[in-house]
């Protein structure tokens, strides 16, 4: 059976979502999390990929992150 819980964040935000019984977390929950978990999560936001601790963004998510800081 296919979820369709979304949770949001204060600024409606997706955050995450359930996918056949799983949570998958959006590039927006890694990017407020911090850092990479290591769990080989399918939006990781970091490079290089599944690396617990990691925090360089890629360069995409960078610009975007960017962006929405300055609004």
């Amino acid at each position: 059976m296919l979820g369709v819980l979304v949770k949001l964040n204060k600024n409606d935000e997706e955050l995450y979502y359930l996918e056949n019984g799983k949570v998958v977390f959006t590039p927006k929950y890694h990017i407020d999390r911090g850092d990479c978990c290591g769990s080989g999560c399918r939006h990781c936001p970091y490079i290089p990929t599944n690396i617990k601790g990691n925090t360089k963004l890629d360069s995409l998510w960078e610009k975007i992150n960017q962006q929405k800081t300055k609004n």
